[in-house]
C-alpha cells in the first residue's frame, strides 16, 4: 500500500514550518513527507525544496470568494484564510491509497504512523475536552486520514458558496464541516485529540496522558515571532501555568533553527 504524509504551502511564508515539519517527521515517523503547493509561488520557495531533496507536486489554487477577499481587505488579521482553500487538493492525490495530512504549524512528539490504520476522514474535535470546550462536536483539520478519491476536492469546494451564505470569513475547514455534515455521527472516525492539541492548552492535556502533535494555531506562527512575540509567550504560558508549553515552543524554535542553517 503507498502510503504518505502530506502537508502543503499555500504562502511563501510557510516554508519554515515545512521544513521543520519535514525533519520532525523524518526522525519521528516512518513514513515520508511530500508537500504540495501551487503554481506561483516565489522561486526561491521551489529551490529550497528541491535543494533539501524534499518531495514536492502542483496542484491548481482554489480561489475564495470575492466577497470573502472584499472582507479580507477589511479585516487583515484573517487574511491568511483567504489562502487555505488550496489544501482541499490533498484529496485528489489518486496516486496513494491514503494519506496522512498534517499541517505544517505543528510538531509531532511521538510517531503518527498508526494514523494509517484508520478510516476515511479520521479527524480529531479539537479542543473539546479543554474546559469550556464541550460543546463542540465539529472536524478540525489539522490532521486528516484520506482516502484521496478523483475529484474529491471539487466536490467538497462546491460548498464554498454554501458557506459563504453564513461567514463573511472562514477557510477549508468550515468547508469540509459542510461537505461532510454528518461527521460527528460517526464515532469510528473521531481521533484521539492527543494527536493534535493547541499549544495554549498543552499544560491542560499533557497532565492526563503523553501528547503527540502540538498545533500552533493562530495566524502568528513562531517562525513569524521576534524575541520580543517569544518572550510574550513565555509570559502566557507562565500566568495559564503552561509552563511545561515554554518547553515546547523552545524545542520547536530549536528545531526551526537547526533547519534554517542547513
Amino acid at each position: 500500500m503507498k502510503r504518505t504524509y502530506v502537508t502543503v504551502i499555500s504562502t511563501d511564508n510557510y516554508l519554515p514550518g515545512v521544513l521543520a515539519l519535514e525533519r520532525n517527521i523524518r526522525e519521528v515517523c516512518s513514513y515520508p513527507l511530500i508537500v504540495m503547493l501551487p503554481q506561483g509561488l516565489n522561486e526561491k520557495t521551489y529551490m529550497e525544496l528541491s535543494h533539501r531533496n524534499i518531495p514536492f507536486i502542483f496542484a491548481d489554487d482554489i480561489e475564495a470568494p470575492k466577497e470573502m477577499l472584499h472582507a479580507t481587505e477589511e479585516h487583515s488579521w484573517f487574511g491568511h484564510w483567504a489562502k487555505t482553500f488550496f489544501k482541499l487538493r490533498i484529496f485528489d492525490l489518486t496516486e496513494y491509497e491514503k494519506i496522512v495530512f498534517v499541517d505544517c504549524d505543528m510538531i509531532l512528539l511521538e510517531s503518527i504512523d498508526g494514523l494509517f490504520e484508520l478510516p476515511h476522514m479520521s479527524a480529531t474535535i479539537g479542543g473539546k475536552s479543554y474546559p469550556g470546550n464541550e460543546h463542540f462536536s465539529e472536524l478540525n483539520s489539522g490532521i486528516l486520514t484520506i482516502v484521496p478519491e478523483e475529484g474529491l476536492s471539487g466536490k467538497i469546494a462546491a460548498f464554498i458558496p454554501e458557506v459563504a451564505k453564513n461567514k463573511s470569513v472562514f477557510g477549508d475547514q468550515d468547508v469540509m464541516q459542510a461537505y461532510f455534515k454528518d461527521w460527528a455521527q460517526n464515532p469510528e472516525l473521531i481521533m484521539s485529540e492527543w494527536y493534535n492539541v493547541f499549544f495554549s492548552h498543552y499544560h491542560y492535556y499533557s497532565k492526563k496522558k503523553p501528547v503527540k502533535g502540538v498545533h500552533f494555531i493562530g495566524r502568528k506562527k513562531p517562525w513569524m515571532m521576534n524575541k520580543f512575540d517569544v518572550l510574550r509567550e513565555y509570559v502566557r504560558c507562565l500566568i495559564k501555568g503552561n509552563a511545561k508549553g515554554i518547553t515546547i515552543l523552545r524545542k520547536y524554535r530549536k528545531l526551526l533553527k537547526e533547519v534554517s542553517a542547513l
